[in-house]
């Protein structure tokens, strides 16, 4: 019996990989890359500010998240302004960017 050839499968490159910007996790999308770069020039401690800059929404609005999704964002009351951990930020909207993709693609296991 003659050796077959190896036919090597690889994933298309839409669905390439970066790591994640918390613990290297090789599942992680550029998304997650791609937000962190952008939080470069802010500090690891944001304010509410921050938070509606980054997000391009009014200042009431990131008071809002601040309220509302206060636990998920990380956002903590000091006085009364709010400090947002970036890490945090981050995580939040890499999560939330994983479950949309999830519902276009609910053929995709992670």
């Amino acid at each position: 019996m003659e050796d077959q050839p190896i036919i090597e499968i690889s994933a298309p490159s839409s669905m390439a990989t970066a790591p994640n910007v918390e613990n290297n996790n090789p599942s992680a999308d550029f998304a997650a890359v791609e937000f962190q770069g952008i939080l470069d020039n802010y500090p690891d401690i944001l304010t509410a500010q921050d938070l509606a800059e980054i997000l391009r929404v009014n200042i009431k609005t990131a008071y809002g998240f601040c309220e509302e999704w206060g636990e998920q964002i990380g956002a903590k009351p000091v006085g009364r302004q709010y400090r947002i951990l970036k890490t945090a930020v981050i995580k939040w909207f890499t999560d939330a960017h994983r479950s949309e993709e999830r519902r276009k693609k609910p053929w995709v296991i992670e």
